[in-house]
């Protein structure tokens, strides 16, 4: 049975993936990918208590079922911040072929939850979101619902409005810290 949520989504991608790959074709990309990506992503979503919901590729998606204070957003937040400072860390201690970036995107709105997966508008916009980052040149995109709940507990800039086809126009911003 499938029902309506409010949740806030977080959505991973590296950038320039493919190019990644062809680099590290000398060593076992799954055993870097787990080693230097997943497991850190991971760490953090249940630290903030998401839940891990898909992997695809290097396409990761997580979720927050928001409760009436919605404080999950801003734990989703936290996530996407530590997420980007450790993969930072981590890289410092890499071979520069093997230095990757991460662009993450959090969209906060109703989305369907069936059995052990959602789906719907809010987790779509998020995939697109975190394949702009490195259109705009930022590590995390958030959309307007998610700024508006997290607002006083983040610090935020102001990126683009942009139009969503059957969702209007849309404020993008980007996040920069947590408080």
């Amino acid at each position: 049975m499938a029902d309506i949520i409010e949740a806030s989504v977080l959505t991973t991608n590296i950038v320039n993936f493919v190019s990644l790959c062809e680099r590290l074709i000398r060593i076992n990309l799954i055993d870097f990918l787990n080693s230097h990506y997943f497991n850190i992503v991971h760490r953090y979503i249940l630290k903030y208590m998401g839940m891990l919901d898909i992997t695809v590729g290097d396409r990761q998606l997580a979720y927050w079922i928001l409760s009436r204070n919605k404080e999950e957003t801003y734990m989703a937040c936290k996530a996407a911040l530590d997420i980007i400072n450790e993969i930072y860390e981590d890289n410092k201690n890499l071979s520069i072929d093997e230095h990757f970036e991460v662009c993450i995107s959090i969209t906060t709105g109703k989305v369907i939850k069936a059995q052990k997966t959602i789906m719907g508008d809010y987790v779509n916009f998020g995939a697109r979101l975190a394949s702009a980052g490195k259109e705009y040149g930022v590590k995390i995109l958030i959309d307007e619902n998610t700024y508006s709940v997290a607002k006083n507990h983040v610090l935020c800039r102001g990126i683009d409005t942009i139009f969503v086809k059957g969702g209007g126009l849309k404020e993008l911003y980007e996040l920069i810290d947590y408080q």
